[in-house]
């Protein structure tokens, strides 16, 4: 759903799609489960 925001543009999808991410707290909750994924292994 969060690509298809209209917050994130074709044009420049790395970037705006890495800001809807931090807009919605989804960086935070990303980064968390990748440092426990990787703690774990």
């Amino acid at each position: 759903r969060l690509t298809a925001s209209s917050m994130v543009k074709k044009e420049n999808f790395k970037v705006t799609l890495a800001d809807a991410l931090r807009g919605n707290g989804l960086e935070t909750e990303i980064r968390n489960t990748v440092f426990h994924w990787a703690r774990s292994q």
